[in-house]
C-alpha cells in the first residue's frame, strides 16, 4: 500500500453552539461539520486513495437523528465507491467517545453501516480488517496482505483485549486505529481521571503506521526515550465546535498518508472552518452604568480592528467583562451591543459579566486550608487506583493547583 487518507473527529450532526437553525432545522455549527465533510470528500475523491480511514467520533452523538444516518450513508456510499480503474475503495470507521452507546443494549449506531460495500466497522472490542485478492469492484491489489488493527475507545480500560492487538510480522503490512489520549500530549494530564490513555506499549509495538483519533489538532506524536517507532498521528477535527477551538488559527485538515521507500509522508488537506474568539477581560469597573456598555463596544471594536476583517466575518466571539455589579450591567440597554456585532458581520457574540460581592470561599481563612491535607489524602489515594505510581504526584500537585491552592 503507497497512500491512504486519514481523517477523524467529524461529529456529523453536532448540536451545540448559537440556536439558529437553516432551512433543513440543522444548526450553525452542526452545519458546519456537514460542510467540511463534503469538503473533504471532494478532496479525497479527486485525490483517490485506495483506502481511508476514520478514526473516531463519526457522530457527534451515540444515538444519531434519523436525518443523520441518512445523510452519512449517503457520504459513505460515495466515499467507498467505485474508483476509476473498477476497484472499490476501502473505509474503515473506528468507534470513537462520541460513537459509543451509553447502555451496552443500545448498540452503536455505526454498525448500520457494515452492510455498505466496501465499509468495514469497527465498534466494541478491537478488531481487525484484512484485504483479499479481489476481482471487479474489490479493493485495490496493492492493499492485498495488509492489515488494520481497530481499538475503539471504549476498549481502552481492558489490558486482556488490548495485549491481543498486535502486528502480523506474516502480513504485508500493520496500520493500527486508536481512538483515545496518547501519553505525550501535554493534555494527556488533564484527562487523567475522566477516561484510559492509551497505553503507549500498544502504540510502540512493531506498526507500520498509527492513526490517532480523539484530540482535535493535528499533531504527530513521538516518545523520545523509545528510539525509533512507526510514525503516529492525530489527524484533528475536521471543524472548530467549541469555545476550546479559541484561538486556533490553523485550518481544519483531514491528511494524506504516502509512504516513499522507508518513509511516510502525512500531507494535510485544509477544510473550511469556523473561528471562536475570546476576548477580554476588559475591565469596566468604576463606571457609570450609562457609560458600560459604550464602553464595551469601544474595547470590542479595538480588538476587532486588530483581528481583520477577515478573522472576524462569521465568526462566534465571547468577550468577557469586568464590572462592580452584574445588575447594573444587566439592567442596561444591550442593543448598541447586539447592533455593533451585526454590523461587524460577526455570526454570535456572548458576553460573560464577572463582578458583584466577593466570592465567601475565595475569602475564606485559615480554617477551610486547614482542609486541603484532607483533600490532598483524598485525591491521592484515588489516584493510585487508576494511573502508574510514577505519575501520582504530578497528578495531585495539578489536582490541588485546579482547586486554587497555592503549594509553593
Amino acid at each position: 500500500m503507497e497512500r491512504f487518507a486519514h481523517i477523524s473527529d467529524t461529529h456529523f450532526g453536532f448540536e451545540g453552539g448559537p440556536a439558529d437553525t437553516d432551512r433543513e432545522g440543522e444548526t450553525l455549527l452542526g452545519a458546519d461539520t456537514y460542510r467540511a465533510g463534503q469538503h473533504a470528500l471532494a478532496q479525497i475523491l479527486e485525490l483517490d486513495p485506495p483506502l481511508v480511514v476514520h478514526t473516531g467520533d463519526l457522530f457527534d452523538h451515540p444515538n444519531p437523528r434519523i436525518r443523520d444516518l441518512l445523510t452519512i450513508q449517503r457520504w459513505l456510499r460515495e466515499l467507498a465507491g467505485l474508483r476509476p480503474d473498477g476497484t472499490r475503495r476501502q473505509v474503515v470507521l473506528l468507534a470513537g467517545n462520541h460513537d459509543c452507546a451509553r447502555r451496552a443494549y443500545f448498540g452503536y449506531s455505526l454498525d448500520l453501516y457494515r452492510q455498505l460495500p466496501g465499509v468495514h466497522v469497527v465498534t466494541g472490542r478491537p478488531g481487525r480488517v484484512r484485504f483479499e485478492p479481489g476481482g471487479p469492484g474489490g479493493p485495490d491489489p496493492s492493499l492485498e496482505g495488509w492489515e488494520i488493527w481497530g481499538v475503539p475507545h471504549d476498549s481502552l480500560p481492558f489490558p486482556e483485549l488490548l495485549d491481543a492487538v498486535r502486528p502480523d510480522p506474516a502480513a504485508a503490512g500493520s496500520l493500527l486505529l486508536c481512538h483515545g489520549m496518547a501519553k505525550p500530549l501535554p493534555l494527556y494530564r488533564r484527562m487523567i481521571g475522566r477516561e484510559y490513555a492509551i497505553p503507549s506499549d500498544l502504540l510502540l509495538r512493531d506498526w507500520d503506521f498509527v492513526c490517532l483519533g480523539h484530540f482535535h489538532r493535528r499533531q504527530q506524536v513521538t516518545f523520545q526515550e523509545s528510539g525509533r517507532h512507526a510514525p503516529i498521528w492525530y489527524a484533528g477535527a475536521t471543524a472548530n465546535l467549541t469555545f476550546q477551538d479559541a484561538g486556533f488559527e490553523e485550518p481544519r485538515t483531514w491528511s494524506m498518508v504516502t509512504r516513499a521507500g522507508d518513509t511516510w509522508q502525512v500531507e494535510p488537506h485544509e477544510l473550511p472552518s469556523r473561528l471562536f474568539h475570546v476576548l477580554g477581560p476588559f475591565d469596566l469597573t468604576g463606571l457609570s452604568p450609562e457609560r458600560l456598555i459604550p464602553a464595551a463596544v469601544t474595547a470590542i471594536r479595538d480588538r476587532f480592528e486588530r483581528l481583520g476583517p477577515d478573522r472576524v466575518t462569521g465568526s462566534l466571539v465571547r468577550v468577557r467583562v469586568r464590572v462592580e455589579d452584574r445588575g447594573l450591567w444587566a439592567a442596561q440597554n444591550q442593543e448598541p451591543l447586539d447592533r455593533f456585532a451585526k454590523e461587524a458581520g460577526c455570526q454570535s457574540l456572548q458576553v460573560l459579566v464577572e463582578g458583584g460581592p466577593a466570592d465567601p470561599v475565595t475569602e475564606a481563612g485559615p480554617e477551610i486550608r486547614q482542609g486541603m491535607l484532607g483533600i490532598e489524602t483524598l485525591v491521592r489515594n484515588t489516584t493510585k487506583k487508576i494511573v502508574e505510581p510514577e505519575e501520582v504526584d504530578m497528578i495531585v500537585k495539578d489536582a490541588l493547583q485546579l482547586i486554587g491552592e497555592d503549594q509553593e
